[in-house]
């Protein structure tokens, strides 16, 4: 079994004592760096991590230093970073959003949120990890298609249908995850109903894939099913992704919110905005969503 690995960069030894008391109560590998240029030299040497917690004000190269490092080596920036921080302040937030923070902690740390943070960051890792080699290996036919429509159910079968619906996009890998996030969401919020608050409370107490399968069985959840149709405009594929529910107010979602970012979820919306799809467009009262991206040539 693979244990996970986290580096955690602080310049206060108090801290990093804090978090590695509760990160190893878990039994992740941890490693711990006092500076943003210790932290430097192991990423850089090809030491694989699977999440970085880093200290925004540090002596010599900050955490902020540190990321824009990271985000610009192509084998490191898609690792997922969470930000702790003692200020709070939106626009040193907003800061680290836009650099590639989608995690933050603020310091003194409740270890219920912390470990919630790290596990959402962990599961971000993960699942990106996996849907990129299942994507690897996939040899599909769905980018000859001109158009073609597809019927899901379940959160096992928007995963295989996101797999399949990557394969006719340029970058199948982004695709692939932004499409499942979207995909998740129209069966999760959309058809079964769960809202933010109340994920937010599932996946802090671990209680998230039986409240899911619950609400699956439920007589008036049982026949419903989510939409996805596929064309191309030009060099562009398009999908758009209908679910049955009585949809919601998507605007707050489609940036990252600094309010959010203490949430162990809620910035899969945004994440895929800004990191798949070309265009992203809300329609109607929130149950369908059109994106688009640079389609893969035919051969």
């Amino acid at each position: 079994m693979t244990v996970d690995r986290i580096l955690l960069v602080d310049d206060d030894p108090i801290n990093r004592d804090i978090i590695l008391t509760y990160l190893e109560e878990e039994r992740f590998d941890d490693m711990e760096a006092e500076d943003g240029q210790s932290a430097w030299n192991h990423l850089s040497a090809g030491e694989h991590f699977d999440v970085v917690i880093l200290d925004r004000m540090m002596p010599g190269m900050n955490g902020m230093e540190l990321l824009e490092k990271m985000k610009g080596d192509p084998n490191l920036k898609g690792i997922p970073v969470i930000m702790q921080t003692a200020a709070a302040a939106s626009e040193r937030v907003a800061e680290g959003i836009s650099s590639g923070v989608f995690y933050y902690l603020t310091k003194p740390f409740d270890r219920k949120v912390l470990m919630a943070i790290v596990k959402a960051a962990l599961e971000f890792a993960h699942q990106r990890t996996a849907l990129q080699k299942e994507i690897s290996l996939h040899k599909g036919t769905i980018h000859l298609a001109r158009s073609a429509t597809f019927c899901f159910s379940t959160l096992e079968e928007a995963r295989s249908l996101a797999i399949s619906l990557s394969d006719a996009a340029e970058d199948p890998s982004a695709s692939g995850l932004g499409l499942l996030e979207l995909m998740v969401n129209a069966v999760e919020h959309g058809n079964l109903g769960l809202n933010f608050d109340e994920k937010v409370k599932f996946v802090t107490d671990g209680s998230y894939e039986h409240e899911i399968r619950r609400r699956m069985e439920l007589p008036e959840n049982k026949t419903k099913f989510a939409v996805v149709e596929f064309s191309r405009e030009g060099g562009d594929v398009v999908f758009l992704i209908t679910d049955q529910g009585l949809g919601f107010d998507w605007s707050p979602f489609l940036e990252l919110d600094p309010r959010r970012e203490m949430a162990p979820c809620g910035r899969g919306i945004a994440m895929a905005r800004m990191l798949a799809f070309n265009t992203m467009e809300y329609l109607g009262h929130g149950n369908a969503v059109r994106v688009s991206v640079r389609g893969r040539r035919p051969a």
